[in-house]
């Protein structure tokens, strides 16, 4: 069990393990500890990092200043927000996408594609038990047959998706986007609502097989197979590109897009705010560079 140390030994503790304080001082570092993040969240930070092998820096580590760990940590907190509003906005445009689509199918009156998607009541009565003590308590009344565009108001990001994935099953080829791709975009999302951190190890290899719309994107476009490979096998970066692809092709709104654009182009800027701090990290250094390119390639769908 390791015990609780003070914000003065964590930084000791930090010094123990190779980490510099040559950008950012000792003093200025405990400020930051104290005031504006803990040591649990900054530290994941140095997965990005190697340690010495052997000799007297065995097991410390490599080219590491405080300043980067901070640095990542700002960048994450930005990211985190910003993907946050805009799974917000495809949340909207979803319900909304849906809603008009069902207006001119024929074989859909907003009541069967819920019975479809929820023929065991299960999703109903996780519903029925929430809506007694939410803000739309009122709607309630519809139990058990509500319609599509009340259980909209009612049911969370994660099984809005799992119903676009139904309503997509049952009539293909209505819907301008890849269903699928849907719930890697809910990973993101909820990763990003509970403040989990998204860049904390841009190495690490989930190995799992990337959505078919995603990968076939980046083969169209000549992206190597060896840094498909190496990138999409990293969740974050796999879900978070995943999100840029879909955005514009669910958000219509051409004021929303805009404005995402906008934030995009600001994360990006502030990625390269500090070049210089990762020029001997080619892990993080390949990572922002693929992810502008994957910006880049479809910014003109914003």
């Amino acid at each position: 069990m390791k015990r609780l140390l003070s914000t003065k030994s964590l930084i000791t503790h930090m010094k123990e393990k190779g980490i510099h304080f040559d950008i950012i001082n000792e003093q200025e570092a405990m400020h930051f500890l104290s005031e504006h993040n803990y040591y649990f969240k900054l530290a994941s930070y140095r997965k990005n990092y190697d340690k010495g092998p052997f000799g007297k820096k065995q097991g410390q580590y490599i080219n590491l200043d405080f300043a980067y760990l901070k640095d990542l940590s700002t960048i994450d907190f930005k990211l985190r927000y910003l993907i946050l509003q805009m799974c917000l906005d495809i949340e909207h445009s979803l319900k909304s996408t849906i809603l008009h689509d069902m207006e001119t199918n024929p074989n859909e009156d907003g009541y069967k594609i819920v019975s479809l998607w929820d023929a065991s009541l299960s999703y109903r009565a996780k519903v029925n038990r929430y809506v007694k003590n939410s803000y739309s308590h009122n709607l309630g009344k519809y139990n058990p047959e509500y319609p599509a565009w009340v259980l909209f108001e009612l049911i969370s990001f994660g099984e809005l998706c799992k119903f676009v994935d139904c309503y997509n099953s049952n009539y293909p080829k209505r819907l301008p986007f890849d269903a699928k791709a849907l719930y890697p975009i809910r990973d993101i999302r909820n990763a990003a609502a509970h403040n989990a951190c998204l860049i904390n190890n841009v190495r690490e290899d989930y190995r799992r097989q990337p959505n078919a719309t995603l990968l076939k994107f980046l083969q169209s476009h000549n992206v190597p197979k060896r840094i498909r490979v190496s990138k999409l096998s990293n969740k974050p970066i796999h879900d978070f590109c995943c999100l840029l692809l879909l955005y514009p092709q669910i958000v219509k709104s051409e004021f929303l897009r805009k404005d995402r654009k906008r934030d995009l182009l600001k994360i990006f800027q502030r990625m390269r705010r500090h070049a210089n701090y990762y020029t001997k990290n080619k892990a993080i250094t390949t990572t922002f560079e693929f992810v502008l390119k994957m910006f880049f390639l479809i910014k003109s769908c914003y």
